[in-house]
Parts: structure tokens; sequence; C-alpha cells
């Protein structure tokens, strides 16, 4: 697909190019806007091929040149554009907000998901430069690039490499700052939908609520990736849904963490199959 649809959006159609679920309305669904596009998905797996030829020389620790680095943030800017307007295009119904709401609305919380449900990124509260967390491969590259064009703060580490530095790092940015984060709790390499114990052990330095939420779309595409992942199609109807919030005790003790890690891993089970379930 050409790149004219997308620029007749950009610069004819909505102006709205940012989707921000904040906890502020009430309303049970939210439908996003009248003005949409039919991007179809062929762009964006043909942006993410290209994009992935292009980050080569970051894995491989070569330097790269002034104009691939400005290819690569517009590349990731058109992306996040095609996100956007795909969602821009769907029928959205938020469900959950009477249990997270209050505590998205008073204080920085951590929002915690699938890594396979990635698109909640695009979903959730951008605004204010929430901290997020990418691994150091060339996957992890290229969801960091996309993450920061999108409007978060990114701190790359995994539990392979790096993971130590990158949590502390996210932590002190988001104490010192004051800001939320969000982490997807199995990544980066699975097993999938088994929760790592990092998202309890940052809650708990931070004293902040874990917030679970999960989405589902009803016309999607499941990439064939250790995480399933899961891209909807435009003009589809969808779903997104904010759990309990999950408390850290005081001053924890490793069961403590242990405790919390399973029962975020449950809510988020609960809440994706009943995401999944949407029709």
């Amino acid at each position: 697909m050409g790149l004219l649809p997308i620029f007749y959006c950009y610069y004819g159609g909505s102006s709205r190019v940012g989707l921000y679920y904040e906890p502020s309305f009430h309303e049970n669904e939210k439908s996003t806007g009248n003005k949409t596009c039919d991007l179809g998905l062929s762009g964006w797996y043909s942006a993410m091929t290209f994009f992935k030829t292009l980050t080569l020389s970051e894995e491989r620790n070569m330097p790269m040149s002034r104009v691939k680095h400005i290819v690569m943030y517009s590349l990731g800017r058109l992306v996040i554009f095609m996100f956007d307007m795909i969602l821009l295009s769907c029928r959205i119904e938020v469900r959950g907000l009477e249990d997270a709401g209050p505590y998205m609305k008073r204080s920085p919380y951590l929002l915690a998901s699938w890594h396979g449900r990635l698109i909640v990124y695009f979903m959730g509260p951008r605004k204010g430069k929430p901290a997020a967390m990418a691994s150091r491969s060339r996957d992890g590259y290229l969801a960091s690039l996309l993450q920061e064009t999108g409007g978060y703060r990114v701190f790359r580490g995994s539990s392979r490499k790096g993971g130590k530095e990158a949590l502390a790092q996210m932590e002190q940015y988001m104490r010192d700052e004051k800001r939320s984060g969000m982490l997807s709790v199995d990544g980066p390499t699975g097993p999938r939908h088994v929760v790592k114990p990092g998202a309890a052990k940052l809650a708990a330095a931070l004293r902040y609520p874990i917030i679970p939420m999960s989405f589902s779309a009803r016309r999607h595409k499941t990439m064939r990736s250790w995480d399933l992942l899961m891209l909807p199609f435009p003009f589809t109807r969808c779903v997104l849904i904010y759990g309990k919030p999950v408390f850290v005790p005081f001053n924890p003790t490793a069961e403590d963490l242990a405790n919390v890690t399973q029962k975020l891993q449950d809510e988020l089970i609960r809440l994706t199959e009943q995401a999944d379930c949407f029709q």
C-alpha cells in the first residue's frame, strides 16, 4: 500500500495522532472519532521488515550514520502513526476503570501487560513520558525506537543481559520524575504468560500499585512469534480491560514478592481470557 492514503489521513483527515485513554472518562464504551483511514496491515509488515534491516548495525555494535538515524526515526514515527490510525478506526470498549481508575488519577502507577498484547503501549496513557523497558537485542532495539517515538522513556535490558541495571535506572527515573511506567511482564523471550519478578520488585521499591491490563480484538492478525503477538485489523471492535490493582506489602519478603507475582499472573490470565471472549 502506498503512502498517499497515510498522508491524506495526516494532512486532510483527522488531526488526532495519539490515543490517550486517560482514566478521566466514565462511560463504558469509547468510540474513536469519525475520520478514519483503512491503512491495512500490509504497510505495517513492510515497514517492520525494513526497520529490522536497519537495526542490524545496532545489534553488531556498529556505528550508524546520521542519515540512518534520521531514516530510522522517521520510519518509527510512520509506524506509530499507522498504529494510531488503525486504532482510531476501531471501536474500542474500555472496562475496569471502576477499580483501576481512582489509583490512576491520584498517583503514579505501574501498568503490566503481556508481551503478545504490546498494542496496549499505544492504547494506554502516554502523557508525561512514562517509563518502559526493552531488551538489548535487535528486536528490542526496534521496540525501543517505537516506544520512544510513541512517547515513552525507554530503558534497555532484560533478564539475560543488563536487566538489573535497566531496572535500577527505570526505578530512579520514575522516583525522581514521579512518572508512571509500563512493563511487558513475560518478556522479552517468555515463557509466554508467565510473569517474571521484575514488576513486583519495581513496585515494591517505588511503593506503586501494579495495574494489570489486557486487550483483544474481534478481527486481528496473530503473528508467528513466541508471544503470539496480536495486531488488530482496521475498523474492528476491540476491548481494553484494566484489572484490579495489585499491591506489594511494605518491606516485602521473598515470599511476599512471589505471592504478588503469582497474583499478578492470575489476574492477567483472567483479564486476557475475558478479553478474548469479547464479541
